[in-house]
């Protein structure tokens, strides 16, 4: 396989990606499976490419992966359902930024991909406070839902967190 075909594919995969993935998914579930996604595919370009792959359990990872999805899916509380789905979120897209940075580094003819690591764990870190307001929201939804059971006249309404760091203390 030619590294002109290996590109062609990765750019095909990469904009798969972005057309079927909102650019800001309001489901956790969403973002979970693009992040698993992202990082199976990164993986399989980079290995293509020559790079190795860092993690012991190499292939086994697939069916992990696999089952890490259809568990979280299958958990009846939707709190720990959407804490499920972040956390798989962000261990998925953390490895796919650390895959593209490695495949960038196989490409360029660099000789040090020790960085994307750093890179990779930054992306994840990132990915997880991202998802934290997705993960309010679906806390605050199961909490109205339970509550409109007992009060059906109840009127919910969320308004999303402010960002307290902009106020000034009392007083001042």
């Amino acid at each position: 396989m030619t590294r002109g075909l290996i590109l062609r594919f990765g750019i095909w995969f990469a904009l798969t990606l972005a057309i079927f993935t909102p650019a800001k998914a309001d489901d956790l579930r969403d973002t979970a499976t693009a992040a698993q996604l992202a990082d199976v595919g990164t993986t399989a370009i980079g290995l293509a490419l020559g790079a190795a792959e860092a993690n012991p359990l190499g292939l086994a990872l697939l069916p992990i992966k696999y089952g890490a999805m259809r568990y979280a899916d299958g958990i009846a509380d939707p709190l720990e359902r959407s804490e499920a789905h972040r956390a798989l979120s962000a261990t998925g897209w953390g490895p796919a930024v650390n895959n593209v940075c490695v495949i960038a580094v196989v490409l360029t003819g660099g000789t040090s991909a020790a960085w994307c690591l750093t890179v990779g764990i930054a992306a994840g870190m990132a990915d997880w406070h991202r998802t934290q307001a997705l993960r309010e929201r679906a806390a605050f939804d199961t909490v109205c839902e339970r509550e409109t059971e007992l009060n059906p006249d109840l009127v919910c309404t969320y308004t999303a967190p402010t960002d307290f760091s902009q106020l000034s203390p009392p007083g001042s």
